[in-house]
């Protein structure tokens, strides 16, 4: 006799049993709720343990100085500013005032430090 194997069971269902349990009910709560451990969480919940509903969804951000457009609402103001591209040659440039051989800019250290970590 020739013994079958069970067909073969989706574990679909399974899987949206763990992700309701594990990360949908326990987004549903509030903010002033005791999650679990204060986990960092998809909707910004607990990215800042001291007020973990700062950047959270829904939640008002503090603006600290007056937005500043040249026409008050939408054109951006500063046209008379230098070029960001011109200071970073000019904070760059060696000891002997000319430009980066290898053409390095202020922006190469951003990007270095942000691959760093």
């Amino acid at each position: 006799m020739i013994r079958r194997r069970p067909p073969a069971r989706s574990i679909a269902p399974l899987c949206a049993i763990a992700w309701a349990f594990w990360i949908a009910l326990p987004a549903q709560t509030d903010a002033g709720s005791s999650y679990a451990d204060n986990k960092q969480r998809y909707d910004g919940f607990y990215n800042n343990l001291i007020h973990p509903d700062w950047g959270a969804i829904d939640s008002r951000l503090i603006r600290k100085v007056p937005a500043a457009y040249s026409d008050g609402v939408y054109t951006m103001a500063g046209q008379d500013r230098p070029s960001p591209r011109k200071l970073s040659d000019l904070f760059m440039q060696g000891d002997d005032g000319l430009p980066s051989v290898k053409n390095r800019t202020a922006l190469f250290a951003f990007f270095g430090e942000h691959n760093y970590e």
